[in-house]
């Protein structure tokens, strides 16, 4: 029959078994893990005083702190009664939110607020637009050019041909046609005009 290995609570001062009695296994990285603390009944005990002191601690804080009349907006500075009418209400737990702007003050604030947010949305729409802009240029001044890159690309994209295929021959092709499909559309706006 196997040997039932026990310890001897700390608290108490009892022997008990290891697996019914106490609850904390450490294990070490090399290997060796041990039991610690002490058995589940002190350790229980120990947690219902911790818990009954929080709450006598709490109920003694709450009993001697006098309920607040006034309040000081820290944004005006004025110091105005706690009510509806100056304050931003909770009606969930009926009091004023852990604000520290009276409610003229909040208002303010989220109209400068709202201001500077369309502010920058403005910027980053003017932004946008600026590096649109940029891009159609740069894409207007690459069509112009005519170059071998251009010739190129225009080869991959419409006809489909793929990039070890294309010769010099075949650009120089593509770049007369480029150039005269080019003047007979000016030719004919001019004409239309």
């Amino acid at each position: 029959m196997e040997e039932v290995k026990t310890k001897v609570c700390p608290k108490c001062g009892e022997e008990k078994p290891l697996t019914e009695e106490f609850w904390y296994l450490r294990h070490y990285a090399y290997g060796k893990s041990y039991y610690e603390g002490p058995c589940r009944i002190c350790h229980k005990t120990r947690a219902k005083e911790l818990r009954n002191n929080i709450r006598k601690e709490k109920k003694r804080e709450k009993e001697n702190i006098p309920i607040p009349t006034d309040k000081t907006c820290s944004y005006c500075g004025e110091t105005k009664p706690l009510k509806y009418k100056y304050w931003v209400w909770d009606c969930k737990f009926n009091k004023p939110y852990s604000s520290h702007r009276c409610r003229e003050c909040t208002r303010i604030y989220n109209l400068e607020y709202k201001q500077k947010a369309k502010q920058k949305i403005e910027k980053q729409k003017a932004k946008r637009i600026r590096a649109r802009e940029r891009k159609k240029i740069k894409e207007r001044v690459y069509r112009q050019a005519i170059d071998d890159k251009y010739v190129k690309d225009e080869l991959r994209k419409k006809i489909g041909v793929l990039t070890q295929d294309i010769t010099p021959e075949m650009i120089e092709l593509k770049r007369v046609q480029i150039q005269l499909f080019r003047k007979t559309k000016q030719f004919l706006k001019e004409e239309a005009a």
